[in-house]
C-alpha cells in the first residue's frame, strides 16, 4: 500500500557558515559605496561576483537545509488519492508521537565571522512510502522531526535561529522530505546576519 505525505506551505533554506572578517568588510565598503540599502540588496545584485566573492547561500561550510517550517500543513492521502489526514503543524503538539524536535547548536570563531543565512518561500515537500498492506496506514507510527537551528558567534552572542521539518519517520524508519519546485512560488523572504549585526532584511 502506498502513501503520500505532502506538507504544503512556508518553507526554509538555511544556510550557516564562515565569512573573513576582510570580506565583511569589502563587502560594508561596496554597499556604502554602491548606495545600497544593507547586504541583503548586495547579494541580489552581481556585487558579489564583481568582488569575486561566492553567494551567501554557498557559504555553507556549517550546515545547509531546506524544508517546510512551522506555517505549513501536512497531507496524508493513500494510494486512491483518499485524505487520511488534514492538519497544520502549529496545531501538533510536541508531546504526540507525531512530532519530534531536534536541536542543533553552531557557534563561529574568533577569527571569522559567522554567517546565518534565512529565505522562507512558499511550496510543497513531499514523501511516499509503502506500509503493509494487511496493517494499513497507522497514524501513531508516523512522526515529523523540527529541527532547531541556533547560531552564535565566537564570543557566544546569540546570532539567530531557524526551523525545518526536514524528516518523516514512519515504523522506525527516516524518510526526507522533497521539494516539488513546480509548485514553488516566487516569494521570498531573506534574513542575513553577520555574528550579531543583522545586514537586512529583503523582501523580492
Amino acid at each position: 500500500m502506498e502513501i503520500t505525505i505532502e506538507v504544503k506551505g512556508y518553507g526554509n533554506e538555511i544556510v550557516i557558515g564562515t565569512i573573513a572578517k576582510d570580506e565583511v568588510k569589502q563587502i560594508n565598503d561596496y554597499v556604502v559605496e554602491h548606495d545600497m540599502v544593507d547586504f541583503g540588496e548586495f547579494y541580489l545584485s552581481d556585487g558579489y561576483d564583481e568582488l569575486g566573492f561566492t553567494s551567501w547561500w554557498e557559504k555553507d561550510d556549517l550546515r545547509h537545509a531546506y524544508g517546510p517550517n512551522d506555517e505549513s500543513t501536512i497531507i496524508i492521502k493513500d494510494e486512491n488519492d483518499d485524505i487520511l489526514f488534514d492538519d497544520a503543524i502549529e496545531n501538533l503538539s510536541d508531546e504526540t508521537p507525531l512530532y519530534r524536535v531536534e536541536v542543533e547548536k553552531f557557534k563561529g570563531n574568533l577569527n571569522d565571522e559567522i554567517l546565518f543565512g534565512r529565505a522562507t518561500e512558499k511550496g510543497v515537500w513531499y514523501v511516499t512510502i509503502e506500509v503493509d498492506d494487511n496493517e494499513g496506514f497507522n497514524i501513531e507510527k508516523l512522526g515529523i522531526v523540527k529541527r532547531i537551528f541556533e547560531v552564535y558567534s565566537g564570543d557566544n552572542e546569540y546570532v539567530g535561529d531557524g526551523v525545518v521539518f526536514d524528516k518523516i519517520t514512519y515504523d522506525g524508519n527516516k524518510y526526507d522530505l522533497e521539494l516539488d519546485s513546480s509548485y514553488t512560488e516566487d516569494f521570498m523572504l531573506m534574513y542575513l546576519t553577520i555574528n550579531d549585526k543583522n545586514y537586512g532584511i529583503k523582501r523580492f
